[in-house]
Formats: C-alpha cells, structure tokens, sequence
C-alpha cells in the first residue's frame, strides 16, 4: 500500500511539473478592443487576456488622460484536450471616451512569474457625439446620459445649476449614480429629483433630471469632473411576437437577458469671474445674491433687568449660509446678548431661496425710551454688475422701572418701634408650617409591602433577562442560518415599508422592490441568496420544506403579478400600489406561520 501511494504522488508531481514548464514556456499577453471607433457618447470593452497561466497581477496601464478606464470583472479559464494543458485569464474594462481625436493606447504591462509581458498598441478612433439635448437619434440608442450647467460664467460665489438627465425607452434596474468630487464649489442639495417624459425625433425617452446648487469659491477655470451612472438594462428580444410571454424579457424569469451598463458624462469647465473692485463697499463680506433686510422686537416696553428678542432677518436667493452676523453697537443704555442663527433654504423651483435669522436678547439697564439703530449689510447683485446694501428699520422700545409689587421681600425693617415689633412680617415662608399631629407618624419601612417587594425582584429578574438575552445573543452570532431565519420577517416588513416611502418620493422601481423583499425574506430562510432566486427554485425550495400548497401557489402567483406591472404597467395608481402592498403584507404573514408550523 505504502509503494502505491508514493507511485501516485510522483505522477502527480511530474504530471504538474509538466504541467507548470509547459505553461510557463507558451505565456502569451494580448490587449483586445471590441471596436476601433467610438463616439463620445459611446464606452468601448477593453480585454487584457494571458494564455498559458493563471497566477498573474493586475495590468498596469500606462498615463491614459483620453479615457476613464473602469474595471469590469475578471475571468478564468482552464482546460485539458488530448493531454494538452491550457489556462488563460481575461481582465476585463469598460473605457469611456472624454474628447474626439485618434488615440493610441501604449503597451499595457503585465508581471508573470516575476516577468514582464508587454501588450500590443491599440489605436482608437473617437468622433463628435450628438449635443446634450439631441436633435436626431437613432433607434437603436436606448439610453444616454447628460450633464450641463445653468451659467459657464458666474462670479465667485454666485449660483449656478449643476444639472444631470438620464434618457431612457427600456426598463432598467438596479440604477446607482455617482457624482463628480465638486472642487472649487460649494454645494446645497435641492429637493426631489424630478421625472418627464420627452419626445426627440419621433422617440418618446422617460428622462429622470437631478441637479445641485453650485457656489464657486475661486475665480478662473474651475473643472467638473464627469458624472457615472451604473445600471442594469434590459435587452431587447429581437424576434419577440404580438403573442409572446410578457416575462420573457425579465431579468426573474430569464437568464441572460440583463446587460450591465455604465455611462458617464462630459467633463464640464466654468469660468469665474472675479468680483469688481471698484465701489466695493468696506464692509463687503463675498455675499452675493440679492437680499433684503428686517428686524423686529417681541414687545415695544420692557422692565428694567428682564428682556425682549430682537430678530433680524436677512432673506432673498443666493448664498444664504454665507451671511455675516449683523453687529449692534454697543449702548450704555441697555444690553445685547446673540443667540446662534438659524438658516430655512427653500429647495424649490430653479433658484435657492431662503433666510438666515439672528436673534438677539436686549435687556435695558435704566429707564427712558431707547432706539436700536438700523444695520446693513453689503452683497453684489450679479444682476445689475453693482454692489448694493440691504438696510434694517430703526427699532424703538421702552424701559421700565420694575413695580413694587415685583420686589422680593419677605420681611421689612421698622426703625424706631418697640424692639419686640421691629420686624413686620410681609409674606408667609414659601413652605407650610404643619400644626397638626397627624405629621408626626411612623416612617418605618414595612417589609411586607407589596411595592417594597416588588422592587426586591428586580435583580432577579433583571439577572434572568439578561442571561436570556446573552444566551440568545450567543447563538445569533454562532448559527448565521438561525438569526437570518429569525430576522426574515422583520426584515421584509421593513424593506416593504421602504418601498412604499420610495415610491411616494417619485421612485418608479416599487413592483422590484417590492418582489425583492419577499425574494430576500424566503433567501433568509433558507440561508441562500435570495435575489438571485428563480421562480423554479422558489417553488422547489419551499415545497420541500413542507409549505402549504395553496402558499406556495399564491407565492408564484404574486411575483408573476410584479413583474407583469413593472414591465407593463407605466404607472400604478394609488389604489393599485395599497392593494400590492396589502397582498404582500399578507402573504408574508401566511407563509411566516407556515414556516413556524414546519419547525414545530
């Protein structure tokens, strides 16, 4: 036996031996690109593909300024045919074009085995792209992205609008967008992204729009770099006929008909222009925009030592964060105390608008009537070119001398009266005098009473929680298959409430989301990933985990229904999302008491 085994191990070892030389003599390193001319609005797939090994580092690109290169997955391949051993290794890119011209793409460098492999060149052509508001497009562009600004001239600190559209005719999935790094600008979100419908020479695009206010912080040329978005697109069958599965197309019930897509948008350049020196005011401070000024009192008289609020308020459009504290002068009539500010954008509309407000606490120090004088702040206008100045009303108040009544005095001094009355009482002490016997009874503890006892358990019971609750704990950390059991259906609750509040918020994906939530629940229950489940394995995974069959049928019957209206249906009205929602609650709670009858 012990001969047998060591004949096996060498043959082994040469076998791979063999196998290693003859890999590591034929390492071959290619570059392929699936095509030679592009347009802007194109993205082109890069392979850097090694025959001959596996263990192999990432490529190593030379300076490429033309193109943003994004990783796009790796793949391997292995096989033996005749006794003829072959690995290969592909690394896979997507190249997005940034300008027009013919390019050169240098050798990308490769290290195998501790040596060096060179690629060959590859040169690409690149043509203008249509504009960002396309007058003619071809049918076959299902999707584009766009992105532009509202001014390319501002002045420092002026707004402009950063806006991006996405043009779409086919259902897409699983969108996530990432913006560019803003530098040189500060940036104020606006509110909800907003969707149309759009028809450009003849074909009718679903366009969703997203913008942010942009306030530049320097002057010259300032960059945005460009905008990606990532998404999963439905293909098109081409020989689909009047009578053919409406599910056929879907990414559920179809393997292979989703396609992985990234675009991404022109790098963007804004020229800033510096603020005019002249006439520029001495207590300018970079407020750009235009605003007006208020301030108003709580109460036109005030005692001396108490206080009243002063708010003034700056308000109109522009860079409303940026607006300095007004400053009071100091008076030695009464005394100012600041609060901190409070900033109300409105989101709204094309321009941000808002306020910023400042309140103040005055408190007089003497009696008499008292002015507050006005205050102004300086701000260019970049609509008229000028600087101008926004200027409070006067505010007028005035100070009282406290009354009598208010005094705090509880007894009062009488000079010149008999020595036994020289003090006159005023007012009684705050606490009562208790006359009554009654105040003088026994405050012993009784052992035997109900709340004394009851307080005595706590730390019993406060021990068993939580020596139930570690417990507990433990084997949550310790069996993943029963915490995710447990969690399914708290989890699903939550993910379907989510995708109510998405939908309300404008999102159009509810019906896949909503179909996720039961998917991911039944993945949790049978500790696999549930996204990725077919309807075959649905049905086989839960009858065989003994569900009821009329569950299991009704399970079907619900997914079907999501992704008919997703991909069907443009809209769902408010009756029909309450009655997807209901049907979905519903059905998480049936088959949660399935699944607790089966473990019983």
């Amino acid at each position: 036996m012990t001969s047998l085994k060591s004949i096996i191990f060498y043959v082994l070892l040469i076998f791979f031996l063999f196998v290693t030389l003859t890999s590591a003599s034929g390492i071959t390193v290619s570059a392929f690109i699936d095509k030679a001319e592009a347009t802007l609005d194109d993205q082109l797939n890069l392979s850097v593909t090694v025959n001959g090994a596996q263990k192999i580092s990432e490529p190593v690109f030379p300076p490429v300024k033309d193109f943003q290169i994004i990783p796009n997955g790796n793949s391997s391949e292995v096989k033996i045919i005749n006794g003829v051993f072959s690995a290969s290794k592909a690394f896979n890119y997507i190249l997005i074009p940034q300008r027009e011209g013919n390019f050169t793409i240098e050798q990308i460098r490769v290290e195998v085995q501790g040596k060096v492999y060179k690629t060959n060149p590859i040169n690409i052509k690149i043509s203008s792209s249509v504009a960002n508001e396309p007058k003619v497009i071809s049918e076959s562009k299902d999707f584009f992205l766009t992105a532009e600004v509202s001014n390319p001239n501002p002045y420092i600190n002026e707004q402009i609008n950063y806006i991006i559209r996405f043009y779409r005719k086919v259902p897409v999935s699983d969108a996530s967008l990432e913006r560019p790094n803003f530098e040189g600008f500060l940036m104020e979100e606006y509110g909800k992204e907003k969707e149309t419908v759009k028809v450009i020479d003849g074909n009718e695009y679903l366009v969703y729009e997203t913008k942010v206010a942009l306030f530049p912080t320097r002057p010259g040329k300032l960059e945005i770099p460009p905008a990606k978005l990532r998404f999963e697109a439905v293909k098109k069958s081409k020989n689909r006929g009047f009578f053919a599965d409406p599910f056929s197309d879907d990414p559920f019930f179809s393997r292979g008909q989703i396609e992985s897509k990234i675009l991404s948008t022109k790098t963007l350049e804004v020229q800033v222009k510096p603020l005019p020196k002249e006439n520029r005011p001495a207590n300018f401070a970079n407020l750009v925009g235009n605003f007006k000024f208020t301030a108003t009192l709580n109460k036109d008289k005030i005692k001396i030592g108490e206080s009243a609020t002063l708010t003034l308020e700056v308000s109109g459009h522009g860079n409303i964060r940026g607006v300095p504290e007004p400053s009071l002068k100091e008076s030695p009539d009464f005394k100012v105390y600041s609060d901190q500010p409070a900033t109300v954008i409105n989101n709204e509309g094309n321009i941000l608008t808002g306020k910023k407000i400042f309140k103040k606490a005055i408190i007089p120090l003497k009696e008499g009537t008292f002015h507050i004088p006005s205050v102004e702040i300086s701000f260019f206008n970049p609509e008229t070119g000028k600087y101008e100045k926004a200027i409070s009303q006067k505010v007028t108040f005035t100070g009282l001398i406290t009354g009598e009544d208010d005094k705090l005095h509880f007894v009062e001094n009488f000079k010149g009266l008999n020595p036994k009355e020289s003090i006159k009482v005023l007012r009684k002490d705050i606490l009562p005098i208790n006359m009554s016997i009654s105040a003088l009874k026994d405050q012993r503890l009784n052992l035997y009473d109900p709340l004394y006892l009851a307080f005595s358990m706590i730390p019993a019971l406060s021990y068993l929680s939580c020596l139930i609750y570690k417990k507990r704990k433990d084997r949550y950390l310790g069996d993943i298959k029963f915490a995710r059991s447990k969690k399914a259906f708290k989890e699903a609750k939550k993910k379907i409430k989510e995708a109510k509040i998405e939908h309300e918020m404008g999102k159009e994906d509810f019906c896949a989301d909503l179909s996720r939530a039961v998917r991911e629940y039944l993945g949790n229950k049978f500790n696999i990933t549930g996204s990725a489940l077919t309807p075959g394995e649905v049905l086989e995974k839960l009858e065989a985990a003994g569900i009821d069959k009329n569950s299991v049928e009704e399970t079907k019957k619900f997914l079907e229904k999501l992704e008919y209206e997703k991909f069907v249906s443009k809209t769902l009205s408010v009756k029909k999302i309450e009655e997807l929602l209901n049907s979905g609650k519903e059905l998480l709670k049936r088959l949660e008491k399935d699944f607790r009858r089966t473990t019983l």
